[in-house]
Order: C-alpha cells, then sequence, then structure tokens
C-alpha cells in the first residue's frame, strides 16, 4: 500500500512540473507576441501619420485654391473646402485666424493646418506648399493695402 501511495504521489507531482523545454517554449511565444504587437503598433501609426499629412497636404491646396478664388478670404469652416468633411478627422485647421495674423507672423501659417498627428515627418513637400500659400496671401494683403 505504501508503494501504491508513492507511485500516486510521484505522478501527481509529475502533473504539475514543467519541463524546460515547454518553459522556453512559453518564453518564445511570448516574445514573438510582443514584438508582434509592437510591430504591429509602429505599422498603425505610421499608416495614421501616413493619412494626416497627406490629408493635410490636401488642405493646404484646397485653401490655397481658395484664397485665389475668394481675392484673399481665408475659409471660415470645413464646408467652404471640397474635402473638408473627409479631412476633417486628420487635420486641425485653426479657423479664428484670419489674414492679418498670418501676415504679421509668417511662421504662423506652421500652426494654421497642422496634421493631427502633429509634425511632418512623412511628407515632404509640406513646406513648400506652405511657402506657396504664404506668397498667394502676401499677395492679396498687399494689394488689399494698397
Amino acid at each position: 500500500m505504501a508503494i501504491l501511495c508513492e507511485r500516486a504521489e510521484k505522478r501527481l507531482l509529475a502533473g504539475f512540473m514543467i519541463s524546460k523545454r515547454r518553459v522556453a517554449s512559453i518564453g518564445i511565444v511570448l516574445v514573438c507576441a510582443s514584438l508582434l504587437g509592437y510591430v504591429g503598433k509602429s505599422l498603425h501609426d505610421l499608416n495614421r501619420r501616413l493619412k494626416c499629412e497627406y490629408a493635410t497636404a490636401g488642405v493646404i491646396r484646397e485653401v490655397t485654391e481658395y484664397v485665389k478664388l475668394h481675392e484673399g478670404q481665408l475659409p471660415r469652416g470645413w464646408t467652404d473646402l471640397p474635402e473638408g468633411e473627409h479631412a476633417s478627422q486628420y487635420v486641425k485647421m485653426r479657423f479664428e485666424m484670419n489674414i492679418h495674423e498670418l501676415m504679421d507672423d509668417p511662421a504662423r501659417i506652421h500652426t494654421y493646418i497642422v496634421p493631427l498627428s502633429g509634425d511632418y515627418h512623412i511628407y515632404p513637400h509640406a513646406e513648400r506648399q506652405l511657402d506657396e500659400l504664404r506668397e498667394v496671401l502676401e499677395q492679396h494683403y498687399h494689394s488689399e493695402k494698397q
């Protein structure tokens, strides 16, 4: 009877013991899952940044055209822009600013239209497009003053 009890006890303990191979396998699975999560989050963030920056580029073009067509007037809201409703989920625009504020401090143009993701990291032509908008605004601003 004592021998049977010892065997039953060893079997019971063996069921709770985890082999080194199983521990290593669990560790590898956890590391892979962590890496996959990190890569997935990074790709998601990159995709969001791309959408924000390219939508912002489109808004800069639309605002430039709007200013040309409306003789120096800035849009008053998203409805003034063709793709405004769609762009509003990716772009922050300070509609409360006016042409005088933008011309008094030319650096403000960088805070007038901004991607929701923050700064421009991916879109290479943002600075050039903002300069074009600034030039159009200056033309109308100076003609308005004369």
